[in-house]
């Protein structure tokens, strides 16, 4: 059985095969957003003169160009944004975004609400507010994470349903008219793919209200994923159906959406459980997944099921998202063989990923500027603000002996520690604006903290990827 919510990744345009030889570097990122700026229909934003969906990654991109230090693009993200909430595509009685719409105007929706597509906006809207400062967007986010709540959450099952089924004629009527009918269906069977990113989604927006139900409840969905989801070698299950035993352990998706979902579960909770999972998830992708050329195959070999059956673009996808992760887990345990798999996956992926692939070019902004928020465990307002600005890729990590304020790194080098946060805030900015040039940093000041260069000195004095260890 394949998930229909894992048909078609969240860049859907049909893109030409990538030269090869491209380098990892910033260049990738400003031809991707060249290249969306061409595509942006400045009449009723979104891409392209046909069809609309609300793809999420080129939007996060635009959202951060400016915060990369890049021509800022986010006015188009934030167009698109305002107008699909306020098209056909929002179902504007009972909250949550229909999969998409026929017209370029935004009408004619395909009325199946999917759980990734809501799970990705709520990431949308919150970097939308945080970057533009428009509370509709915090709004946003609130009312899609409802939907979820309210709609696709199964609690005798402590999981999401992965989408509610489409009906033109219940969509059709108003509020009384859908009080006659039945509700469209939920189709109950567990994905792990995207009930991983539906916790990060409620995660952020914990973090972004201060609410402990949106932590909880992501805590919940994480914490079943570990009982049920995820086997004690780290291997990940892909679905499960009602009453059935979860299947399908070598989805690539899986182990990029659980890996990132445990990295934020630990920032949240400080447990360290999360990070172990985490560490056990890559260390079987390591084993099962990696390809000669450095990338991850999208499935395990078996004779049945070969690898890479979804396409240049899907697998494009995947291994940006999982190269995002192992720079995450780089940053959370100070392992430098993480960045090292991290690099080999965007290096690899040089000849063959597709063009102008948003995941790709965020994977590389990721990777080009790996930050770090190191605070005291103790001071919650500053990892708090570090944190609501939702800046891609930070790491936040916690040393009681950091009591002098919060210390903004890049791998190794660091600035001095901010006791306020305007002070966090300018030391952000800094450290996010020079993409690709951090010879031209000043102000370094060592901090009481392990950093990676002291890590990568272990790595090589022991001979071996500590993570594999």
């Amino acid at each position: 059985m394949e998930s229909r919510t894992s048909d078609n990744p969240q860049h859907t345009a049909v893109i030409p095969p990538r030269p090869a030889g491209r380098e990892v570097s910033r260049h990738l990122i400003d031809d991707v957003l060249d290249w969306l700026e061409d595509e942006h229909d400045s009449r009723y934003g979104g891409f392209g003169r046909e069809s609309k969906s609300l793809d999420a990654l080129p939007l996060l991109l635009l959202l951060w160009s400016d915060t990369w230090g890049l021509r800022d693009r986010s006015g188009l993200a934030v167009q698109t944004l305002r107008a699909a909430y306020a098209s056909g595509i929002r179902d504007a009685i009972e909250d949550g975004f229909f999969h998409y719409a026929d017209g370029r105007d935004w009408s004619s929706p395909h009325r199946e609400k999917l759980l990734s597509d809501n799970a990705w906006l709520v990431q949308c809207f919150l970097v939308a507010h945080a970057v533009s400062g428009l509370s509709e967007f915090a709004t946003a986010a609130w009312e899609t994470a409802g939907y979820m709540d309210n709609v696709l959450w199964t609690p005798d099952r402590g999981f999401y349903g992965s989408l509610q089924e489409a009906d033109d004629d219940y969509y059709g009527e108003d509020v009384e008219g859908r009080r006659r009918r039945a509700a469209p269906p939920v189709d109950r069977a567990v994905y792990a793919n995207w009930n991983a990113l539906a916790a990060t989604s409620k995660l952020l927006l914990a973090w972004q209200s201060g609410s402990d139900s949106h932590g909880d409840r992501a805590l919940q969905v994480i914490d079943g994923l570990m009982e049920h989801m995820i086997e004690s070698r780290g291997a990940c299950n892909h679905y499960q159906a009602e009453g059935r035993k979860p299947q399908l352990t070598g989805n690539l998706s899986d182990y990029a959406f659980v890996s990132l979902a445990l990295g934020e579960a630990y920032q949240y909770t400080q447990d360290s459980k999360y990070l172990d999972v985490m560490t056990s998830v890559l260390r079987f992708c390591d084993n099962n997944l990696k390809a000669p050329d450095g990338t991850f195959h999208d499935v395990t070999h078996s004779d049945e099921k070969p690898p890479d059956v979804a396409g240049a673009n899907q697998r494009a996808h995947y291994n940006a998202l999982l190269a995002t992760a192992y720079r995450m887990a780089a940053g959370l345990t100070h392992d430098l063989a993480y960045h090292d798999t991290a690099t080999a996956i965007l290096e690899g992926l040089g000849p063959s990923a597709p063009v102008n692939h948003p995941a790709v070019a965020l994977a590389t902004g990721v990777f080009l500027r790996p930050v770090s928020v190191t605070c005291d465990s103790r001071d919650r307002d500053l990892s708090l603000w570090a944190k609501t600005r939702f800046l891609p890729g930070l790491v936040l990590q916690y040393d009681d002996h950091a009591s002098q304020g919060a210390i903004v790194c890049v791998e190794d080098r660091c600035l001095k520690p901010a006791s306020t946060r305007q002070q966090l805030s300018d030391h952000l900015s800094k450290v996010y604006s020079l993409m690709n040039r951090v010879e031209h940093l000043a102000e370094y000041d060592e901090a009481p903290r392990p950093f990676l260069s002291a890590a990568r000195d272990q790595a090589r004095q022991a001979d071996r990827p500590l993570h594999n260890g």
